[in-house]
């Protein structure tokens, strides 16, 4: 009987899930696109329905229907393979709560915590007029599983170990604290309950307001919001708030909102832009901003827009800039947060939220807008662009957009261009960005930019090129070169110099497949390119044995050891005229 796995690859191919997440252009026998993985110009990305995969050239990244599920939705192979599953029509056989696996087990736990707050508001009519005061709607409150915690010392843990769930999964999903001597009780008491959903929408955490007039036992208000500490299911650095609900309307309108917490989420869901998510009560990282750059490159920040407010997301802006993404902030009137201003319009102009952000302006432009605006002197406000401008400036990757704002900043400062050119390249110098820069004269330094662990050296590269033309060509109807002739030669290198001998799994093999049909199919002279690729990768081969065989001779004459020097000396010889005859080999191809 066929596994799951093999009935949802065989009733879903490549092309239908990938081409429900971006849009693909029919390119012959396979289809392209830009890579939803990075930011490029150039379509790179190619799938090809006849070997069931996908592969980036510009990132190289690559897989089957499942791997591509995990990347675009931030997800495991489990949670891949349920989404799959429902949209195939597979069932996945499901297991008793007692043989469920760790995750699973905590999944169950926020799930039935969840149910508890969400009946214990539905008893509660002060706190359900509170919500309903903040202008949340009944269908959205029971949307959001919005609940209440009693404020009671064990009601939760209670009734989780009513149902099988033992102390240290309870305290392991952060709902309970133990105190020695004591035994455990709840984390979260007297507060309205926020759950916070992952990208698949399961409960992992959640946030609680305060509700009543509560004191600490020496007399202080108590904090009026506390969160889930991180836990198996919980990582604060990677989950965005509402990503689960937005993340198809954010690919569809192509950009996002940006607010900072619940109720500015939940109020912008309300009001139709479907397409927000918060950071909630955490710091945006470059995590929440990677999640968000697979499903668009434009940011809309609806942030508290004070100098406070401002000063604690200017790195989130450098952060996104850097990315390559167009950001901008949209200024809320009257200082307001985002949900007192949709509250504020509901009844009178239900639009008006939505014409905020449809008024939000390019992070450079707001900046100097906000500035020119709060009365400076022309020194002070130079002052001020520079430190709060130009870093911004520096982070972008787009060199015409740099361009852009150097000579707007400029026109704003009444200075030369130069001087503000001058002023940014100043800035580089002293790690004033988190990424490289351009001078005007379009000249560029990357600073490291590149992991230097992914470069692959001229052998590797040679070698699988090598494999992806013979694996490729292996599975064709007619071969365009003879395999057999081909792969011995390869084999008797790898025999001869005791080169790697690449072993490709089934994925590898699969992109490798099509990285050869992609490059190769349409090109004419397979035979001699792979002739090309044979010395190269010889010869590459026989350059390090010399560099290896010439330290030896150093090391050899620096202990005074003339015959391991002569031994060497003579090995090295050898490897010169077989390094002459490949060169000589490839002059000839190209006469």
């Amino acid at each position: 009987m066929p596994t799951p796995v093999e009935q949802i690859k065989s009733r879903l191919s490549i092309v239908d899930v990938v081409g429900s997440y971006i849009k693909l252009d029919k390119a012959g026998g396979s289809f392209k696109t830009l890579c939803p993985f990075h930011n490029e110009k150039s379509p790179s990305f190619n799938v090809s329905p006849s070997r069931d995969a996908y592969y980036c050239f510009g990132c190289n990244r690559g897989g089957d229907i499942f791997s591509f599920v995990q990347e675009i939705e931030g997800i495991d192979f489990v949670d891949a393979l349920k989404i799959l599953a429902t949209r195939a029509g597979v069932e996945l056989k499901r297991e008793n709560i007692g043989e469920r696996t760790v995750r699973e087990r905590l999944y169950a736990i926020m799930d039935a915590v969840t149910e508890l707050y969400q009946g214990e508001l539905a008893k509660n009519a002060e706190v359900s007029a509170y919500l309903l005061g903040r202008g949340l709607t009944e269908k959205t409150i029971s949307d959001f599983r919005i609940g209440y915690a009693p404020n009671e010392w064990r009601l939760a843990y209670e009734h989780l170990k009513r149902k099988g769930f033992t102390d240290e999964e309870i305290e392991s999903a952060g709902l309970t604290k133990a105190v020695e001597g004591k035994g455990y009780y709840d984390r979260f008491r007297g507060r309205v309950m926020f759950p916070i959903f992952d990208a698949n929408g399961r409960v992992v955490a959640f946030s609680g307001r305060v509700f009543g007039n509560q004191k600490n036992q020496d007399g202080t208000d108590v904090a009026k919001y506390i969160n889930s500490p991180e836990t198996p299911l919980y990582d604060k650095s990677a989950i965005l708030f509402g990503y689960d609900r937005a993340k198809m309307d954010i690919r569809k309108q192509n950009f996002c909102i940006l607010v900072e917490g619940q109720m500015d989420l939940i109020m912008s869901h309300q009001a139709g832009t479907t397409n927000t998510v918060a950071v909630s009560g955490t710091a945006l990282t470059e995590r929440h901003l990677a999640l968000l750059k697979r499903v668009t490159d434009n940011l809309v920040f609806a942030f508290d827009a004070d100098d406070a407010g401002l000063a604690a997301t200017g790195r989130a802006f450098q952060m996104a800039l850097a990315l390559g993404m167009n950001v901008r902030v949209a200024a809320i009137p009257d200082g307001k947060d985002p949900a007192d201003y949709i509250l504020k319009n509901a009844e009178e102009k239900p639009e008006a939220w939505a014409e905020v952000i449809a008024s939000s302006k390019h992070i450079i432009d707001f900046y100097l807008s906000s500035l020119a605006g709060k009365g400076y002197d022309p020194r002070d406000y130079r002052e001020e662009v520079e430190k709060k401008v130009l870093p911004l400036i520096l982070a972008m990757q787009s060199k015409i957009e740099q361009a852009h704002f150097i000579v707007e900043v400029a026109r704003k400062l009444g200075v030369a261009e130069n001087a503000v050119w001058e002023e940014v390249k100043r800035l580089k110098f002293q790690g004033g960005a988190i990424t490289h820069s351009v001078t005007p004269q379009g000249g560029e330094d990357r600073r490291d930019e590149l992991p230097r662990g992914n470069i692959k050296s001229r052998r590797q590269v040679a070698e699988e090129e090598i494999i992806s033309i013979l694996l490729w060509q292996e599975t064709h109807k007619e071969p365009a070169i003879n395999v057999p002739v081909i792969r011995r030669s390869y084999e008797e290198r790898i025999a001869r110099y005791a080169i790697s001998g690449m072993r490709p799994d089934d994925d590898q093999t699969r992109i490798l497949i099509i990285k050869a049909e992609h490059t190769y199919e349409h090109g004419p002279g397979l035979e001699v390119a792979i002739e090309e690729m044979l010395d190269t990768l010889e010869a590459e081969v026989l350059k390090e044995m010399q560099a290896e065989l010439l330290k030896k001779i150093h090391e050899s004459e620096g202990r005074g050891d003339k015959e391991e020097t002569k031994k060497y000396l003579q090995q090295y010889q050898e490897v010169t005229p077989r390094l002459i005859a490949i060169e000589d080999r490839k002059l000839k191809r190209s006469i």
